[in-house]
C-alpha cells in the first residue's frame, strides 16, 4: 500500500508539471503570436490573412471562452476563411495593438451577412478585462450594437494598447468568415454600396412581379398566374435566405426559431409552385406525362424533405438542404425542358436557358459556400446574377408562349370559321335546292291546274251563244272573257318566270333579259333592261335572291303601279353592286305600306347582307334602289 501511495503522488505531480507546462507554452505562443498593428496610417486589414490569426473547430459546440483558451490554434494561412457546410463551431483568434497616438475607433467583424451567430470577445491583454458581444441572423434585433445586416462590431482602443480577439461562429449554416478592421467612413461607404445592390436586385423582383401582375391582368393566361405565384414564393425565400436587410431587421427581428427555420418552409413553397409553373408552361400534360409526374414527385420530396429537416432541426444544415434540393430540382427541369424543346416547343428554349441561369448560379453559390471558389469575389453574387437572368427568360418565355398560344387560337377560329362556311355553304345549297324544287312545283301547279282551269273557263264562254244576250249582257261577256284571258296570261307568264332553266345554266344576266322580252311581249308595259353586259357571274344563291328581288318589284309594279314604262339596271363599282327598278307609275303611296311582296324584297336585300331603299322617280314613279357589297358574293367565271 505504501509503494502504491508513493507512485500515485508522483503520478499527480508529473500531471500537474505537465499542465504548468502546457499552459505556460499556450501563454508565450500566445504572447510570441504577431500583433496587427494599428496607427493612424492603417487602412482596411483583412485579418484572415494576417500571419497571427489562427482557428479552433469545437465540432461539439459547447466550449466556453475559457475551455477554448486551453486549445491549440491552427494557422489560417492559406486556408481563405471558409470552411464550407458545417454544423461545428468555429473560433477565431489573433491579437491587436493600437500604436496610434489618439484612441481608435474602428470596425471590426465580417460583412458575411451569412452567419447566425457571432460571438465577439475582446480581452485586455493588460487588465484581463473580457468585453462580449453578440451579432447574428438569430441573435434579437436589439441585443446588437450596430444596426446593419453585415456582422460587425464597434472597436475602440487606446493608445499603446494590446488586445486578444475571439470570435466564435455558430449556427447550422456555412461557414464563411471575411474578417476585417476598416475604418468608420469607409466601412459604410461600402455598407452603402452593398445596401445599394441588394435594394436594386430587390426592386428588379418587385417591377417582376408588378409585370405579372398587369399582364395577368390583361391576358388572363394561366401560365402567368402560375410565374407570379411562384414568384411570390420566390420573394419570401430571397428576403429570408440570409442577407437580413429586410426580414431579419423589420419583418421578424426577434423571431429567432422563424429566422432560424424560414428557409426550410419558403424552399418547398417555392419548389411546389415553380414545378407547377413549369409543367403548365412547358406543357407536359402533353409532351411528357411521365416528366409532368416526376416534377410533381420532386415538389411532394422537397416538401417531405422540408419536414424531416424540421424534425431534425439541430443537425440539419439548413443552407446546404436547400441548396442541395434546388440543386436536384433545376436537374429535373433542365432535362424537362431540353426534352420539350427537342419535341418542338419553340417556347421551351427560353425556359431552358431560363433554368440554366439559376441552375448556374445555384452551382457557383454551392462551390463557394463549401470553399472552392475564392470567398471574396463576385461569385457571391452569382446567385442574385442567375435570378435576374432567370426572370428575364421566363418573361420572354411567357410573352413568347402568349403569343404561340393566340396563333394557336386564331388558327382555331380559321379553321373554324371554314368549318362554319362549308356549313353555311351546305345549308345555302340546300336551301336553294329546296326553293328550286318548291317553285317548280308552284309552277307546274299553277301551269297545270290554274292554267286548264283558265283555259276550259275560256272556252266555256266562247261556247256561249252570244246572239241571244242583251247589249248589256254582251258588255259583261266581253269584260270577262277579256278578264279571263288576262288571267290566263299572267298565270302563264309566272309560271314560265317563278324559275328560269337560264338562271342556273346561263346567269343572272341571261334570265333576266329573257324576262324583259316575256314582259314586252306579254304585257301592255314596255321594259328597259342595262348594264347587265359586264355583270360577272355570281354564286347560285346570290343570282337566285336577286332574280327573285327584281321578279317580285317587277310583279308588284305590274299590279299596282299603272305605269306604261318600267326600267331594271345593273352597275358594278367600289366594291358594290348596284340593282335599280323604276316605273314612271303612281309612286310611292302616302303614308307607305309593306304587303308580303315587299316584306320578302327586304328579307332577300337582307340576306345579301345588302340595302334597299324606295325613293321617288325622277319623272314620278318609283326608283328603287338596291346595294349588295361585293365582298359577300362568291364571283365566278362568265358562263
Amino acid at each position: 500500500m505504501a509503494y502504491l501511495s508513493v507512485y500515485f503522488n508522483r503520478m499527480m505531480r508529473y500531471l500537474i508539471c505537465l499542465l504548468l507546462a502546457s499552459y505556460g507554452m499556450s501563454v508565450i505562443a500566445q504572447a510570441q503570436a504577431p500583433v496587427v498593428v494599428l496607427t493612424d496610417s492603417t487602412g482596411d486589414t483583412d485579418l484572415w490573412r494576417s500571419p497571427g490569426t489562427s482557428y479552433f473547430e469545437d465540432k461539439g459546440q459547447h466550449m466556453t471562452l475559457a475551455q477554448v483558451r486551453q486549445q491549440r490554434f491552427r494557422a489560417v494561412a492559406g486556408h481563405g476563411g471558409n470552411f464550407g457546410f458545417t454544423n461545428s463551431s468555429l473560433w477565431v483568434r489573433l491579437r491587436l495593438r493600437n500604436e496610434s497616438k489618439q484612441p481608435t475607433a474602428r470596425i471590426i467583424g465580417s460583412t458575411t451577412s451569412l452567419i447566425d451567430t457571432l460571438d465577439y470577445y475582446l480581452i485586455n491583454e493588460a487588465t484581463g478585462q473580457t468585453t462580449h458581444q453578440q451579432h447574428g441572423r438569430l441573435i434579437p434585433h436589439g441585443g446588437q450594437r450596430i444596426d446593419t445586416h453585415d456582422r460587425v462590431f464597434p472597436l475602440e482602443l487606446r493608445p499603446n494598447q494590446t488586445f486578444t480577439v475571439y470570435f466564435r461562429v455558430g449556427g447550422r449554416n456555412s461557414k464563411m468568415m471575411n474578417f476585417i478592421v476598416k475604418e468608420t467612413h469607409r466601412y459604410y461607404a461600402h455598407y452603402q454600396q452593398s445596401t445599394w445592390r441588394w435594394a436594386c436586385y430587390i426592386g428588379f423582383c418587385l417591377t417582376m412581379i408588378v409585370v405579372q401582375i398587369i399582364f395577368f391582368a390583361l391576358t388572363r393566361n394561366r401560365n402567368s398566374l402560375y410565374y407570379l405565384l411562384y414568384l411570390l414564393a420566390f420573394m419570401l425565400v430571397e428576403t429570408s435566405r440570409g442577407n437580413g436587410m429586410v426580414a431579419d431587421r423589420y419583418l421578424w427581428p426577434d423571431a429567432t426559431w422563424f429566422k432560424s427555420n424560414i428557409l426550410l418552409l419558403a424552399v418547398p413553397l417555392s419548389t411546389v409552385l415553380g414545378m407547377r409553373f413549369y409543367a403548365s408552361g412547358l406543357r407536359l400534360k402533353h409532351y411528357s406525362p411521365l416528366l409532368y409526374r416526376a416534377l410533381q414527385v420532386d415538389a411532394a420530396l422537397a416538401v417531405l424533405l422540408a419536414g424531416w429537416a424540421l424534425l431534425h432541426a439541430q443537425t440539419t444544415n439548413v443552407v446546404q438542404h436547400v441548396l442541395l434540393t434546388a440543386f436536384f430540382s433545376d436537374l429535373l427541369v433542365l432535362v424537362a425542358c431540353a426534352y420539350v424543346w427537342w419535341r418542338g416547343y419553340r417556347p421551351a428554349r427560353f425556359f431552358l436557358l431560363a433554368t440554366l441561369c439559376f441552375f448556374g448560379g445555384i452551382a457557383l453559390t454551392v462551390g463557394w459556400h463549401m470553399g472552392l471558389l475564392p470567398s471574396g469575389s463576385w461569385f457571391g453574387q452569382s446567385l442574385n446574377i442567375g435570378c435576374i437572368l432567370e426572370m428575364l427568360f421566363f418573361t420572354t418565355a411567357l410573352a413568347d408562349e402568349y403569343r404561340l398560344t393566340q396563333q394557336e387560337k386564331q388558327q382555331v377560329q380559321h379553321e373554324l370559321i371554314g368549318v362554319l362556311k362549308n356549313r353555311n355553304a351546305e345549308l345555302s345549297t340546300a336551301q336553294l335546292k329546296g326553293q328550286t324544287i318548291e317553285r317548280q312545283r308552284v309552277a307546274a301547279d299553277l301551269h297545270d291546274n290554274l292554267g286548264s282551269t283558265l283555259t276550259a273557263l275560256k272556252w266555256m264562254l266562247d261556247a256561249t251563244n252570244k246572239a241571244s244576250l242583251t247589249p248589256e249582257e254582251r258588255a259583261v261577256y266581253a269584260a270577262i272573257r277579256e278578264q279571263v284571258g288576262q288571267a290566263y296570261t299572267d298565270v302563264r307568264l309566272l309560271s314560265h318566270n317563278l324559275l328560269p332553266d337560264e338562271l342556273a345554266k346561263q346567269g343572272l344576266a341571261t334570265a333576266l333579259n329573257q324576262l324583259v322580252e316575256k314582259l314586252n311581249r306579254n304585257t301592255s308595259m314596255r321594259f328597259q333592261l342595262t348594264g347587265t353586259d359586264a355583270l360577272p357571274r355570281l354564286d347560285h344563291q346570290t343570282e337566285f335572291e336577286l332574280y327573285s328581288i327584281c321578279l317580285e318589284l317587277v310583279n308588284n309594279t305590274l299590279k299596282h303601279a299603272g305605269a306604261t314604262e318600267g326600267a331594271i339596271g345593273f352597275g358594278l363599282s367600289a366594291g358594290t353592286l348596284q340593282m335599280q327598278v323604276s316605273d314612271n307609275g303612281r309612286g310611292l303611296p302616302q303614308p307607305p305600306t309593306g304587303g308580303r311582296g315587299l316584306q320578302n324584297v327586304a328579307a332577300r336585300v337582307a340576306a345579301l347582307s345588302g340595302t334597299w331603299v324606295p325613293l321617288p322617280g325622277p319623272v314620278g314613279g318609283i326608283l328603287n334602289q338596291i346595294t349588295v357589297p361585293v365582298r359577300e358574293l362568291t364571283v365566278s367565271s362568265q358562263g
